[in-house]
């Protein structure tokens, strides 16, 4: 074979021999990147889950009361109605879970954070005019509206992670939030802060 010939034969090979690396190097650095960033959104989501949980904790630990004024009720009020101080403590740390982590959670926590969202903004018009010494009263009241609240997060929760141990899921909605204002306001209206919001404001009288 001519000497000339089998030279270009052997630079030809080589030089798509370093296009075809170059090539597969670049698709497995785009895949380990991929990967790298799939991982940091799934764990970004696992912490939201978990900061969910924390505040679903809060919002179901109760405390005795004082003085037993509502036997019925157990004698048991949300701790996080203690006080005015403790109220906006527990707030402060909602409304971080929800503005630094709602993105991260599934389309149906999301609402359901929102519709609490709503809810606190609601009993903000009753217990902010409400003195320290009376705050448990209205944690009498509410307790079953931030246990079922509680409860509902947390089966949310389960529910999301018994699908992410079968199928592994990144899938980050970014629709808006499915339900209506109507839908809102007809859950809204059946929590004891509703049916009961007034005669909660007349506590401070």
């Amino acid at each position: 074979m001519n000497p000339i010939l089998t030279a270009l034969i052997g630079i030809l090979g080589v030089i798509i021999g370093g296009v075809l690396t170059f090539f597969l190097n670049k698709n497995l650095k785009k895949d380990e990147t991929k990967l790298k960033l799939i991982e940091k959104l799934i764990d970004r989501r696992f912490e939201a889950i978990d900061e969910v949980f924390e505040i679903s904790k809060l919002m179901k630990t109760t405390v005795n009361a004082e003085v037993i004024s509502y036997p019925d009720k157990f004698g048991t009020y949300v701790a996080i109605l203690d006080s005015l101080k403790v109220y906006v403590d527990f707030k402060f740390k909602f409304y971080n879970l929800y503005n630094k982590s709602s993105h991260f959670l599934p389309i149906e926590l999301k609402n359901e954070l929102f519709l609490i969202q709503e809810y606190i903004f609601n009993l903000d018009r009753i217990a902010l005019e409400i003195p320290d010494k009376r705050f448990y009263e209205i944690g009498l009241e509410l307790k079953g509206d931030f246990l079922k609240f509680s409860n509902k997060l947390e089966k949310l929760c389960l529910n999301f992670l018994e699908k992410s141990a079968n199928k592994l899921d990144i899938k980050f909605e970014s629709e808006e939030l499915s339900l209506s204002d109507k839908e809102r306001a007809n859950i809204l209206l059946k929590t004891q802060l509703f049916m009961k919001f007034q005669e909660l404001k007349n506590i401070n009288k």
